[in-house]
């Protein structure tokens, strides 16, 4: 496999960090999936737009979320932050295939007791 298309269907970050659900102390896993990049491309909040890349496909996106999935599958999170470079919402950098595929794996996990996703602007 090329190298640029290996980097394509690798996430930009992915982190676990606790949280609490409710009052109760649980786990989070945080996935920062690489995307074509904000169609805003303004933020100054963080770094993650230099690893957008405008080639990045639906299956590029669906090979980065079986890395999550392996993860999340394990049973030991109950909060998943479903980020991307930009905006979850905008069909432009993620597809309505992808995010439907995305949130139909995800109510499977039966651990998952949220999902948060990212939308800008604000």
């Amino acid at each position: 496999m090329e190298t640029n298309e290996k980097i394509r269907n690798t996430l930009a970050f992915q982190t676990s960090t606790p949280v609490n659900i409710k009052g109760k102390p649980a786990k989070r896993f945080m996935s920062v999936y690489r995307t074509v990049g904000c169609a805003y491309n303004q933020c100054t909040m963080c770094d993650f737009k230099h690893y957008a890349d405008p080639k990045i496909t639906d299956n590029n996106l669906i090979e980065q979320h079986k890395q999550s999935l392996k993860q999340l599958k394990e049973g030991k999170y109950a909060q998943f932050d479903l980020l991307t470079l930009g905006n979850f919402f905008n069909d432009h950098e993620v597809s309505p295939k992808v995010r439907k595929h995305f949130l139909q794996s995800l109510a499977k996990i039966k651990t998952l007791k949220r999902v948060l996703v990212q939308r800008f602007p604000f």
